[in-house]
């Protein structure tokens, strides 16, 4: 494998997660070594470049750069390959609180730290209104709605001038994600042989999938373990935390066109994703959920892991 890390970046709801997953998948299911950072799961050493993020520090910006030459230090360390899914090049995180030339010279720092790792940026280009309205229809508009005040709440933008900030509403969002993304594809043209352009706004989710899977010359592997529906409809149900957890309320699990859902993470619910006969993968993210199997069969418990912490929750219904 050539490329030891590859980055997926674009606007909110381009594909850059179900894409990305797939990618780790069938790296995995053809012998590569692979590990997948979402976001939200990014490695430990961008701690303090989230706080610095979160608290406008003009410091932010060689914080990262000393993050990602730990996290490329630790990459090095192995034979795997390494794929981020919105973290990296990071553009986004500065376009509203630096000069261009400051964010132009970032760029050229950041492609020296993690050169040695042969690194392909999968910029997923799109029309930014229709990608949100996408992920509006797949995770709700509470999910809208978060994805906002969160931008609001942490992003650093003293600079930005392209609609009003703190954002008031979807407009103001669409606007901001427009320019990023015109601005983050100017930047990546100076990385050349070292970025994919995919479009979106037309390609249907199946076709960019092959168009991935032909880059890297890769031949299309069942990675769903094919479960029995019996098993399935035992984990269905209700479950409560046993201790503390995500959220007091308690879990659900429910099935719909043979597969499992859990009304977690997503406003409108998430659908597992296979990974054993007891594993399940929340689509689109690292958060996963495991369910405990009693000796006559039953579930009984599940391990839900969420953002990097371990939660227990027992079956009552």
């Amino acid at each position: 494998m050539l490329h030891h890390l590859i980055m997926f970046d674009g606007s909110p709801g381009a594909g850059k997660s179900t894409l990305s997953s797939f990618l780790a998948q069938q790296l995995t299911a053809s012998g590569i070594t692979t590990q997948w950072f979402y976001e939200e799961a990014a490695p430990t050493a961008f701690a303090k470049f989230w706080q610095d993020l979160r608290d406008g520090r003009p410091q932010m910006i060689d914080t990262f750069l000393g993050a990602t030459t730990t996290f490329v230090a630790t990459c090095s360390r192995t034979n795997a390959t390494y794929i981020t899914d919105s973290l990296l090049p990071g553009y986004h995180f500065f376009v509203g609180g630096f000069l261009r030339p400051h964010i132009e010279a970032f760029g050229v720092d950041l492609f020296r730290i993690i050169e040695p790792l042969h690194p392909l940026v999968i910029y997923l280009s799109c029309d930014v209104e229709a990608a949100l309205d996408r992920a509006v229809a797949q995770r709700g508009t509470v999910w809208l709605e978060r994805l906002i005040s969160r931008i609001n709440a942490f992003y650093y933008m003293p600079l930005y001038t392209h609609s009003p900030f703190p954002f008031r509403d979807k407009r103001d969002l669409i606007a901001y994600e427009d320019y990023v993304n015109q601005f983050t594809l100017d930047l990546l043209g100076s990385w050349s042989k070292n970025t994919l352009i995919l479009d979106t706004t037309l390609m249907p989710v199946e076709q960019l999938k092959i168009k991935l899977l032909d880059h890297f010359e890769l031949i299309e592997r069942a990675t769903d373990p094919r479960l029995a529906p019996e098993l399935l409809d035992g984990y269905a149900g209700t479950y409560e935390p046993l201790y503390e957890a995500p959220t007091a309320r308690p879990l659900t699990i429910s099935i719909a066109g043979n597969r499992l859902f859990a009304d977690t993470y997503w406003p409108n619910g998430t659908p597992l994703v296979a990974e054993s006969d007891t594993k399940f993968r929340l689509q689109s993210t690292s958060n996963w959920i495991e369910f405990t199997i009693q000796p006559n069969g039953a579930p009984s418990r599940l391990t839900y892991f969420f953002r990097g912490e371990l939660y227990g929750y027992e079956k009552v219904a």
